[in-house]
């Protein structure tokens, strides 16, 4: 049978769907779009991951690689430290990716692990730190950029889960189990506000935790401008148990993460466990 033009056509149209099917097996779906929002160093970014669509539940290696004029740069080296916070859109999903958890960082690249874990769409922070300075966030960090990731039968942004002021947390040294906590607290959109957060253990006694140490936290929302700090608030404390926060003013009304890493003081002056975990607060 003589082959006709609609065969050809026919044909290209099935080669460039089996291409398709092909690289999206192979984790090639076209990365989705980085937002720079702030970069006072001009690095280049680019992200991969094992799938851009990833199924609630699935555990996903994600990575960002970084390169300055070209060239793959050696951020640690320099005591630069690049950071992944993970935010699920109802909130219900939030984690924080530190430079100790990244792999391959002399290569210019840094992988980490999330586990997709809510019915919702996501937003991952990269963030790049000025290490002039403790905090992170517009002029005190060298790069923010923010992407997109679509969970599989998701809603872009679904009801927020309901704000809660206590959790219980992860700790790196196995055995005690502890909940992190915010005290009572009154937040208004567009106001400096503070409030204040500690730990406690099971028995409900409070923790005391190390004095000016790097204790750090972030707050984020995906769905209010794009708001997103990281702070070390290592000198504010309160007594020995409460770490308060800087002065912050939140854009507008609603729920906003707020993912916290404390250091508990057992006596020995030096770290020997964290305390680390996510709550969602409520501002009016």
């Amino acid at each position: 049978m003589a082959w006709t033009k609609n065969n050809y056509a026919l044909l290209g149209i099935a080669a460039v769907i089996l291409l398709g099917a092909v690289l999206y097996l192979r984790g090639g779906q076209e990365a989705p779009q980085l937002e720079v929002l702030y970069d006072k160093v001009p690095y280049d970014i680019s992200i991969t991951s094992d799938t851009f669509t990833p199924a609630v539940g699935q555990t996903v290696k994600m990575g960002f690689e970084v390169k300055l004029n070209g060239q793959p740069i050696d951020l640690a080296a320099q005591e630069i430290y690049p950071h992944a916070s993970v935010v699920s859109n109802d909130l219900g999903d939030v984690w924080f990716y530190h430079i100790d958890e990244l792999e391959n960082p002399a290569t210019g690249v840094y992988e980490f692990e999330h586990t997709f874990a809510q019915t919702s769409d996501y937003t991952v922070w990269i963030e790049v730190n000025n290490n002039q300075t403790p905090d992170h966030h517009e002029a005190d960090s060298d790069y923010i950029a923010r992407f997109a990731i679509d969970v599989q039968g998701a809603q872009a942004f679904p009801a927020v889960v309901t704000s809660y002021s206590e959790t219980f947390a992860v700790n790196f040294v196995p055995g005690e189990r502890y909940k992190l906590k915010v005290p009572p607290y009154n937040l208004q959109a567009g106001q400096p506000g503070t409030f204040s957060v500690m730990a406690e253990k099971a028995d409900g006694s409070a923790v005391p935790l190390l004095p000016d140490f790097d204790h750090f936290y972030i707050l984020a929302s995906p769905e209010h401008d794009n708001f997103y700090t990281l702070e070390h608030p290592q000198f504010n404390k309160l007594g020995e148990t409460q770490v308060i926060t800087k002065s912050v003013i939140f854009p507008a009304p609603g729920k906003y993460a707020f993912w916290v890493r404390l250091f508990p003081d057992d006596g020995s002056g030096t770290v020997t466990d964290a305390i680390e975990g996510p709550l969602v607060l409520e501002v009016k």
